[in-house]
């Protein structure tokens, strides 16, 4: 068995030590990379389109010296963006609980057929063993006549 000298310290160790990952840092480039979301959202609203939310580079806005935006208009388009947003997910979790549920009574209804199946089977093995049993019962009575 051979001396396990992984570690500094030069003591042995009977299970090694797992080694240490080594951190890699990736190289940033020197330019500013610029996001740019140039989409609007748009409402149709008594047969004019109406500026829902705007996008994320217009939300930029000048602050005053109270650190609140200038424009009220601002304000309005992100509360209206973020219900926007609310509402989106909303959509997409009820669409993923109305398929689940979908699968769901699929996999109960196909249950069901296979029970009555099952059943209908058992009934008939039922009625053949009481025909069968009938049939027996009769042949006793002639025997014992005899």
């Amino acid at each position: 068995m051979g001396r396990n000298l992984d570690n500094e310290s030069g003591n042995f160790l009977m299970y090694p030590r797992k080694p240490r990952r080594k951190v890699t840092e990736v190289p940033q480039p020197n330019d500013p990379t610029k996001h740019v979301a140039d989409e609007a959202v748009y409402k149709e609203l008594d047969e004019r389109l109406v500026r829902a939310t705007t996008t994320a580079s217009s939300l930029e806005t000048k602050t005053d010296s109270d650190g609140g935006p200038r424009c009220q208009d601002t304000m309005g388009d992100t509360i209206a963006q973020t219900r926007v947003l609310d509402l989106e997910k909303t959509k997409t979790t009820q669409a993923l609980k109305i398929d689940s549920l979908k699968r769901r009574v699929k996999k109960l209804a196909k249950k069901q057929r296979l029970r009555t199946h099952k059943l209908q089977r058992l009934f008939k093995l039922v009625r053949s063993a009481r025909v069968e049993s009938s049939d027996d019962n009769e042949g006793l009575g002639k025997d014992a006549s005899k």
